[in-house]
This record gives structure tokens, sequence and C-alpha cells, in this order.
């Protein structure tokens, strides 16, 4: 028997990320677990983690830092709904450990930063902020954070019920774009990137995320998906974020971004997908 689904399938904004985690549903991330090995992905979902015990400092700090400038820079209003800044705490100390705990306990599901992660992600979303391109791809008229739940046919004819979290979904006169924000700590430059979409199947994720909005009549038809990508080594510069559309795409934005390049898949990736 297949789940209920948790919502009508629509688009919803203001859901919080843990909500959107619960929904059982295929994703683009999951896809690409699949991929990699049916058996993995299948020990994983009967094996999910549980709630991070061990304090901050003993974490990785990637997906923190990854999480903190998404919502500093798309929904800054709601940054205390889905992330903690803490403060100093010495984990060797009793008193510490019991106020970290305190913290925990009072925010579940919430993105924990330690002090010099939140000074990071604050200076990278600033840099990011005074990139050309990324200002106007932010100050054009969308909606941010989408989150969606969308029946689409399977290979097999039956429908499959799948999600999608549209970082920024930009609805112009000129041309729709389906916005994604990458956070790279190997270079954000074109020849980089491009490899880094195909190591990590990103495409897949503009393939479905389209196909989403191409179906649903409550969502425009995009006609390009765009990433902006912004590096997280230091200097933290206008200069180092850089946004690219994806794939040869004879649209233009006429008056808006007009810093956003083009970018393909190496060739090798195409002859792989042809093998």
């Amino acid at each position: 028997m297949s789940n209920p689904l948790p919502r009508m399938p629509g688009s919803y904004e203001n859901v919080s990320m843990r909500e959107y985690l619960s929904w059982d549903f295929a994703s683009s991330s999951s896809l690409r677990e699949f991929a990699k090995n049916p058996a993995v992905y299948k020990w994983g979902l009967d094996n999910p983690e549980p709630e991070a015990t061990l304090p901050p400092t003993l974490a990785g700090g990637a997906m923190a830092l990854g999480t903190a400038i998404h919502a500093l820079l798309l929904e800054p209003e709601r940054f205390d709904d889905e992330c903690v800044a803490l403060p100093e705490l010495d984990f060797r100390k009793a008193d510490d450990k019991e106020r970290w705990f305190s913290i925990r306990d009072s925010n579940p599901g919430k993105t924990f930063l330690r002090p010099e992660l939140f000074s990071k992600a604050e200076a990278i979303a600033t840099a990011a902020k005074g990139n050309e391109t990324v200002g106007q791809l932010l100050a054009a008229n969308g909606r941010q954070e989408l989150s969606i739940i969308h029946e689409t046919q399977g290979v097999d004819g039956e429908m499959v019920p799948v999600k999608a979290r549209i970082d920024l979904l930009v609805e112009s006169p000129d041309l729709n774009l389906v916005v994604d924000i990458k956070t790279t700590s190997s270079g954000g430059s074109s020849d980089e990137f491009a490899r880094t979409i195909s190591n990590f199947n990103y495409h897949w994720q503009a393939g479905l995320y389209s196909l989403v909005c191409r179906e649903r009549s409550d969502l425009p038809d995009p006609q390009g998906f765009v990433y902006v990508v912004i590096e997280t080594t230091e200097p933290y510069l206008p200069e180092k974020v850089a946004t690219y559309l994806l794939e040869k795409n004879e649209h233009v934005w006429p008056g808006h971004a007009t810093g956003i390049k083009p970018i393909s898949r190496p060739a090798w990736a195409w002859r792989k997908d042809e093998e």
C-alpha cells in the first residue's frame, strides 16, 4: 500500500526543510542515490540517521554552511525558523554541554551553526548579493524555496508521486527561470562546474524540476534552468560568484541578468550517456 500524500499535489511556500524532507516521495536527490547503488539506497531508507547528538564542533560544516547561505539569500526573514546561530560554547565544560543539549532539544530539525560558521555564511551571502547578476535574479518577481508535490506518469504507466524544492522560480514577462543555488569549495569556473554537474548528476535535478513545472498548471513553463555557483573559500567576493544557464539555450533575458553564461556537460559525459 502506498503512503498517503502529506498534502494534496500542489506548490507550497513557507514549508520548513524538516517537513519537506519528511515527504516520502522520489526526489532528485533520491534518484541520484538510487542510481549509484539501489541496495545501498534501500538500506538507507530502512536505517534513517538519528537526530544529531554530537556537539556541532564534532560535526561536518559544509551542509550546514550551504543551508545557512540559502536561508540568508532567499528567505532572510525565516532564517530563525531554519537555523540557529550558536553562542560560543566550550564542550569540555559541563554547563556548556547542558546548554547545547537544551538548545538542540528546543530546536528540532534546525541547522546549528557555530559562531565562526555563521560569520562565514553571512560574509558569503553578502558577497553573493553584491554580484550584479545574482542581485537581479533575487530582485525579480518570483517565489523562493517553493516546495512541490506532483504526480507524474512512470515508465509502466503508473502515477508516481515526486517532490521538488525550487530555490527560486523567477516569473518574468521576458522569461521564466528555475534558479538553483550551489556552493562549492573546488572552484566555480565553467570547466570545473561542468564536471561537477556530470559527477553529481545535477542535470537530473534540472530535468525533474523542469518536468514538474511543465506538467503543473499552477506553475509557469520554464525556458531555462540557471545555476548560481558560489565559492566558499576566501576571499569572499562578488567576482567569485558565477551564474550559468544549463545547456545551450536560444533564449535570452533582455534587460535582466545579462551575466548569465551558457554551460553544458563535458563531451565525455554525453558520450557516456550513449554507451
